[in-house]
C-alpha cells in the first residue's frame, strides 16, 4: 500500500495523487532527499513511486524539542518519542531504497550529486528560504524542489517559494485542493 492513513502524518488523501504526479517528473535512477519525514507517511509513497531511486530520509527524531510530547493522529495518542520506532518498525522495512538520516537540512547528507528531487514536509519558520536555495543548488536540471505547506499557516513557505520562483525566473506549480507546491529546474 502506498498511503496509509495509520502511519501518522499530514499528507492527506486529496494530496496523494498530487504527490504521485510531481514523482513522476523525478529523473529516473536519481538521489532524491526528503526532509520532514516524521513517522514516514509521505516517505512509503515516495518510496513505492520513485523506485528507482534512492531516498534520503532526513529527519531529527527523536530530538522533537520544538513540539509537545503528546500529539493526537487520527485518534491516535503519539509520544513524539515513539514517532522513530513507528518508522523503523511499520514503514522503513517495505522501503528498500530508503536510507535514513538523522538531522535537519540537506547539507546534513554528502549527497551532492545526482539530486534529481528535493521534497519538504517541514514546519514553516523562518529557515525556509535558505533551505530551499541550499537544495535548488543541489538539484539536476530537470530537477524538482518540491514540498506542503503552501497555504494559509504557511505563510514563510510560501513568502520562500515565491521568492525562489522570481529569483530562478521559474513557474510555481500548485496542483489544486491541497498545499503541494513544486518548481522545476531548467
Amino acid at each position: 500500500m502506498v498511503f496509509d492513513e495509520n502511519i501518522p502524518g499530514w499528507l492527506n488523501v486529496n494530496e496523494v495523487n498530487s504527490l504521485k504526479e510531481i514523482c513522476s517528473l523525478v529523473p529516473n535512477n536519481s538521489n532524491v532527499i526528503q526532509v520532514g519525514v516524521f513517522a514516514g507517511r509521505d516517505t512509503l509513497l515516495l518510496s513505492h513511486e520513485l523506485s528507482s531511486c534512492t531516498i534520503y530520509a532526513i529527519d531529527p527524531w527523536p530530538d522533537y524539542r520544538l513540539l509537545k510530547d503528546l500529539q493526537v493522529q487520527n485518534g491516535r495518542r503519539l509520544r513524539l518519542s515513539d514517532v522513530q520506532k513507528i518508522f523503523q518498525k511499520e514503514v522503513l522495512p517495505k522501503c528498500a531504497n530508503v536510507q535514513t538520516v538523522q538531522g535537519m537540512f540537506p547539507a546534513d547528507l554528502n549527497i551532492k550529486e545526482n539530486i534529481g528531487m528535493c521534497y519538504f514536509d517541514t514546519w514553516a519558520d523562518s529557515n525556509e528560504y535558505n533551505l530551499y536555495s541550499v537544495a535548488w543548488d543541489l538539484l539536476l536540471k530537470g530537477g524538482i524542489l518540491c514540498g506542503r505547506s503552501f497555504s494559509y499557516w504557511g505563510i514563510n513557505v510560501i513568502t520562500a517559494v515565491r521568492r525562489i520562483g522570481r529569483e530562478k525566473n521559474v513557474c510555481i506549480h500548485l496542483p489544486p485542493g491541497n498545499s503541494l507546491w513544486y518548481i522545476i529546474k531548467k
